[in-house]
């Protein structure tokens, strides 16, 4: 029987690994069908000005944007779109069938990388490093393995997860790797950053946004820069956490 959405923040918050949660609702959610999902989704859309809450929406929605390994399939997806289809929330709710590749930023080939020569075994390499220097060198890696590996030193700052966060362009599976990284992924500043960077994939940037505070969602409203659906989606947000 599926866990009703408040039990589901209560038993998350019981769980102090990041791993450990996603663990959790990964096997939670595998085959569920798509009337208590949506009853999740709902829930937590309604309710993420609460902390426990946000952080309960973070590690679901980091467990279903998994690229290989999404618990829910396509078919399962869209019918949870269609039964919130008059939510409040509707708008971040269609992350959930928005394609992966399907973002604001064209594609582009940027400046070449200083190290693209170099092996991927030695970038991973010096990803594990102590020069900070070199660390923000890496930040450009066009990889998302090494910024994977970069994202764990503990040399890496904030500062360098929003630059790579901000980076313009920006290869589409680095936001999830940033997204899923529990140092840097759960902090708003490194947040904020992807979803007003037009190279991040809307679904990511839906997914994100009721991580936001209110004045990151009116940013995000009124930039020109951004995906519509990404501008409407945020600036019903605020009228949501009003009427909570």
């Amino acid at each position: 029987m599926p866990i009703a959405p408040h039990d589901m923040v209560l038993r998350l918050r019981a769980m102090a690994d990041p791993s450990i949660r996603r663990g959790f609702l990964a096997r939670e959610l595998a085959g569920i069908d798509p009337e208590p999902l949506a009853m999740l989704l709902g829930y937590l859309v309604l309710n993420a000005a609460h902390e426990d809450v946000r952080v309960a929406w973070l590690d679901v929605v980091v467990t279903l944007l998994a690229t290989d390994a999404s618990p829910v399939d396509a078919e399962g997806a869209g019918a949870v779109v269609q039964r919130l289809a008059g939510h409040p929330g509707r708008g971040v709710i269609q992350f959930l069938v928005t394609d992966p590749d399907d973002r604001r930023g064209p594609t582009v080939v940027g400046d070449p990388y200083a190290l693209e020569d170099v092996a991927l075994g030695l970038r991973k390499a010096k990803a594990r490093q102590r020069a900070r220097d070199q660390l923000r060198q890496i930040t450009a890696d066009p990889d998302p393995s090494v910024i994977r590996i970069l994202l764990t030193n503990p040399l890496v700052a904030e500062t360098e997860s929003i630059r790579i966060a901000s980076r313009r362009p920006q290869i589409a599976a680095t936001f999830q790797v940033i997204l899923e990284s529990p140092r840097f992924g759960v902090r708003e500043s490194v947040q904020s950053a992807m979803v007003q960077n037009p190279w991040c994939p809307v679904r990511v940037a839906l997914a994100v946004l009721p991580l936001l505070s209110m004045q990151h969602l009116v940013e995000v409203a009124q930039s020109p820069s951004l995906d519509d659906r990404v501008r409407g989606a945020a600036a019903a947000l605020p009228g949501i956490r009003r009427r909570g």
